[in-house]
């Protein structure tokens, strides 16, 4: 899990966005740990929806 995007291919960025796009409520992201789901949301999922527009709370 060091490099995320090698594994994020351009059919599972498409699905990602779908689903992203189908949420319709604020999120609430909380990290309290270092696990290395952690980074996957840094890196990929958090700046989807930002561009998705999608109203949204990290703590870290």
């Amino acid at each position: 899990m060091s490099e995320p995007e090698k594994h994020y291919t351009a059919e599972l960025k498409s699905f990602t966005e779908a689903k992203i796009a189908k949420i319709q409520v604020p999120l609430l992201i909380l990290h309290g740990d270092l696990h290395p789901l952690k980074k996957i949301n840094h890196e990929l999922i958090i700046p989807a929806l930002k561009s998705a527009k999608k109203e949204i709370a990290v703590e870290v």
